[in-house]
Formats: structure tokens, C-alpha cells, sequence
């Protein structure tokens, strides 16, 4: 069986014996972060799937066992060098409750403006409201960073990738933990000097608008 594994908001592609059930690490190029649409060969030992990080926009591989890749379609024209991005980093923080938070943090990056002082903070929150945000190449989070904001990617306690126990917390809890997981992001990253307090933005869609609309 071949699968997708996600840990902390990054994915990686595994093989597990069937009769045995060990699992060994596919290794494929570092700038694939993000993995989906897995689909295998039907005769050879050939995967494909759709492969992206922060710093690569989506792409159509397909990769052996031995980690052996080849690239056969990109969703863009690559033409931006990498330093124009920003690499995502895990982050976990303490809820209101003491339980634990996660998201992926993007600090504000430009080649051609210097900031001053504390960057402004933009939180984005994901619909749902069982979704997550992975560390795939994110254009809009890629925009705010080039203009100056740092970003949060907010996946509440709800949201997928981190263990069903992490996922059902959000029953019964919707309006809740996702409202709180969110306030207190953004409030963890001030204390930390690492975004201005007085210049928060939250922004989403779909349940990510019902979230910012009660975080408000």
C-alpha cells in the first residue's frame, strides 16, 4: 500500500507491506512539502501524484520506490526565483484551555522593501470546517508575505492532519475552540515579539468566515 502521511502540516509518501506491515519512507526531492491525488500503476511500481511546497508551486510527478522522480505537467511557469518565497514553520501554541494549538507560520519577506518595526499579522482561517492548511505552495499567503505581512495559518482543534482524537474536539465545540485557536495564535505571536499586536487581520470563507466573524 502506498499512502500519504502528515505530520505537523507536511506530508510525506510511504510504502506499507501488506503481510508484514512495516512501513519504510519514500524519499523524494525536499522541496516537495505538500502531497496529493495519490494514484499507483496498476502493473509497475510507478506513483503519481500532485507534489507542491512553499517554495514550488503544484506539479504533476510521478516517482518509484526508490525515490527516483519525473516531473510531467506544472500548474506555472516557475519563472519567480525561490528566494521570493517564504517557507512555512509548524507552530504549536497553548489554547485559552491550556490544550494545544497548531498552524504554520510565514515571516514577511521582500527583495526589494525593508519593514520597520513589528510586521503586521494576517490570520487565515480554513472552511470546513474540518479542512486543514498544509505546507503546498499558498499564493495568497505568498502575496501577504511579499507585501509586508507575516501570516498565520490557523488549524484549529477540528481540523484534519493531526490525529482523529484533534479532530473530533471540534464536535460540539464549533464557534468554539476554532474561534479561541485562532485569538489565541495571534495573541501568542505578539507575546513573542514576533508580530505587532496592534495590527491583527483575519480573514476566511465558507466556516472560516463563521470563525472570523465570531473571532471579531
Amino acid at each position: 500500500i502506498y499512502c500519504i502521511r502528515i505530520q505537523n502540516g507536511f506530508s510525506s509518501l510511504w510504502q506499507v507491506d501488506v503481510v508484514s506491515g512495516a512501513e519504510s519512507q519514500i524519499e523524494l526531492p525536499k522541496e516537495y512539502t505538500w502531497l496529493e491525488q495519490i494514484a499507483v500503476h496498476p502493473r509497475d511500481e510507478r506513483i503519481a501524484l500532485m507534489a507542491s511546497g512553499d517554495l514550488c508551486p503544484k506539479r504533476i510527478i510521478t516517482a518509484d520506490p526508490a525515490g527516483a522522480c519525473r516531473v510531467w505537467r506544472r500548474s506555472a511557469p516557475e519563472d519567480l526565483p525561490t528566494e521570493t518565497y517564504v517557507a512555512s514553520e509548524a507552530i504549536i501554541w497553548p489554547g485559552m484551555d491550556g490544550g494545544d494549538a497548531h498552524g504554520l507560520f510565514y515571516t514577511p519577506q521582500s527583495e526589494q522593501f525593508e519593514g520597520v518595526g513589528l510586521p503586521p499579522l494576517m490570520v487565515l482561517i480554513h472552511g470546513g470546517p474540518t479542512s486543514q492548511r498544509g505546507a503546498s505552495f499558498d499564493a495568497q499567503a505568498q502575496f501577504f508575505t511579499t507585501r509586508g505581512f507575516a501570516v498565520l495559518q490557523v488549524n484549529y482543534r477540528g481540523s484534519t492532519g493531526y490525529g482523529r482524537l484533534y479532530r473530533e474536539m471540534l464536535r460540539g465545540n464549533w464557534g468554539i475552540y476554532d474561534v479561541e485557536d485562532a485569538v489565541s495564535g495571534a495573541r501568542h505571536l505578539a507575546a513573542q515579539g514576533r508580530v505587532d499586536n496592534g495590527r491583527l487581520v483575519i480573514m476566511g470563507g465558507s466556516a472560516g468566515g463563521f470563525t472570523v466573524l465570531k473571532a471579531l
